[in-house]
């Protein structure tokens, strides 16, 4: 069974992963830098997750795996409000 979740879990990230990657060379701006476009974006994805494991390391360190959920959810509010602000892809 755990073999299973293993199998499905790795195709279904490997198809997030191309179909994500389609999407950002579509809206990218500039054709002619899609490399370095697509660098910074690895850069912002790979340094939310560095960031975000410190972060809960130091909340579990201070307050316990609890005070996660509530981080988690302010965080979130503050990206979609940020998405938000975003007019236009192209």
């Amino acid at each position: 069974m755990i073999g299973y979740a293993v199998v499905t879990s790795a195709i279904g990230g490997a198809i997030f992963n191309a179909v994500i990657q389609a999407l950002s060379i579509e809206v990218l701006p500039n054709k002619e830098s899609v490399a370095k476009d697509l660098g910074i974006l690895n850069l912002a994805s790979s340094g939310s997750q560095i960031i975000g494991t410190g972060l809960a390391s130091f909340l579990v360190a201070q307050w316990g795996y609890v005070s996660i959920f509530p981080a988690g959810s302010l965080l979130l509010i503050v990206g979609a409000l940020v998405l938000s602000l975003i007019r236009d892809a192209r």
